[in-house]
């Protein structure tokens, strides 16, 4: 992936795996804006809906944001297709 190369680098995808059985279940982005802005967003395998993996990676992407490229400020952007927003992104922590 290119943007694991570039500096300053502009996007991390984590692999999103079960613990039990490290079988990937979907796949989670963080994309930076030069401005010190930056977008998250995840699929998961319908199959694992409504188990906390969406809140669990939720949590780990904003950790990666705040503790580890050093963020401030925290805002969320639901499409207005979602009349309501999962849990995951009402309660990340």
């Amino acid at each position: 992936m290119v943007s694991a190369t570039e500096q300053p680098r502009n996007g991390y995808v984590l692999a999103i795996c079960r613990t039990e059985d490290k079988r990937m279940i979907g796949v989670g982005r963080l994309a930076t804006e030069p401005q010190r802005a930056a977008t998250i967003g995840f699929a998961l395998d319908p199959a694992v809906w409504g188990r906390g993996y969406g809140l669990e990676t939720v949590r780990a992407l904003l950790r990666l944001g705040f503790d580890e490229l050093a963020f401030t400020v925290s805002g969320r952007l639901v499409p207005p297709s979602t009349r309501r927003p999962p849990a995951c992104w009402r309660r990340p922590g």
